[in-house]
């Protein structure tokens, strides 16, 4: 029993960079008995100060806990980890939290499943600052019997810790799926910040209404999902057409001033490819069809 115990106490983390140095801050400051391992040995000196065990080898690392815990670059280095060992991980648990595909989630589950290790696939949501707060989120997805088992032990990790279900990959899909919106519309940010700076103005002037148009694109978001949902488009009050000639003159401007085109001339491509497929009297929201289009060719 006190061995069981003591187990239930201990969690194991793999890769300390940026991000696995916050998770496995956040489990000593819960109270965990931490297993540390990265490449750079260096890298564990400042845990160790702060109570965290190192270990020379993963398979040390893996064997000291029954829950390991990776965050790393991608799953081409976690595969360079943990496939060495996966006799010392069988019977043990897993919880990635390395970004990458849902395809690439996917397949490590079923390794994993092959070996005889639990797996979960997660992701962490949030800035490195806020790993460990109430607020924090992290997204995980596999058996929901492990995530259970070891929700005690995740949730120090960040109050927001969700399980969205059973299939593997869907925690890396939504983090995918956020990602894409927080990089390209940021990069529609910057665009902006560009033209900006180009005619003289100065982007700091601009932001009240910086604000202004995200806080309009938030009304959008849940009559663009049904659209996505039921593949139906009204254009009763506007359609795509008339949005493209707007987006034709974002980059007519931006040429004008010398910037770089190619953020808006992309969201142009895609309002064309919707038009071509037969959707120019439809609205917005049937841009996806330009999208879908584009990725249904490259997949044939």
């Amino acid at each position: 029993m006190d061995k069981k115990i003591n187990l239930s106490k201990q969690v194991t983390v793999l890769g300390l960079g940026a991000m696995g140095t916050a998770l496995a801050e956040a489990f000593i400051k819960a109270g965990y008995t931490t297993t540390v391992w990265n490449r750079s040995a260096d890298k564990t000196v400042p845990l160790v100060k702060k109570g965290a065990v190192a270990t020379s080898t993963v398979s040390e690392a893996v064997s000291a806990s029954e829950l390991t815990v990776i965050c790393v670059l991608n799953y081409d280095v976690l595969e360079q980890i943990l496939k060495p060992v996966a006799g010392e991980l069988r019977g043990h648990t897993l919880v990635s939290l390395t970004n990458d595909t849902p395809k690439r989630a996917r397949q490590m589950a079923l390794w994993a499943e092959e070996q005889g290790i639990d797996y979960l696939d997660g992701s962490v949501l949030v800035p490195v600052t806020e790993v460990g707060k109430p607020e924090a989120l992290l997204l995980y997805s596999g058996p929901r019997n492990i995530f259970d088992k070891y929700f005690p032990v995740l949730k120090a990790l960040g109050g927001k810790s969700t399980y969205l279900g059973e299939a593997p990959g869907r925690a890396a899909l939504y983090d995918i799926a956020m990602m894409n919106i927080f990089f390209t519309s940021l990069t529609g940010v910057l665009h902006s910040y560009a033209l900006l700076n180009a005619e003289g103005e100065q982007a700091e002037e601009f932001l009240p209404y910086a604000r202004e148009i995200f806080g309009v694109a938030e009304h959008f978001l849940e009559n663009f999902a049904l659209s996505a949902d039921k593949a139906h488009y009204p254009g009763h009050l506007d359609n795509i057409t008339m949005e493209a000639a707007g987006v034709k003159h974002v980059v007519e401007a931006g040429r004008d001033a010398g910037i770089h085109t190619g953020v808006p001339q992309a969201v142009k491509d895609v309002f064309d490819r919707a038009i071509e497929a037969g959707f120019g009297a439809s609205g917005m929201p049937s841009a996806i069809e330009g999208i879908r289009k584009a990725v249904r060719a490259e997949t044939r």
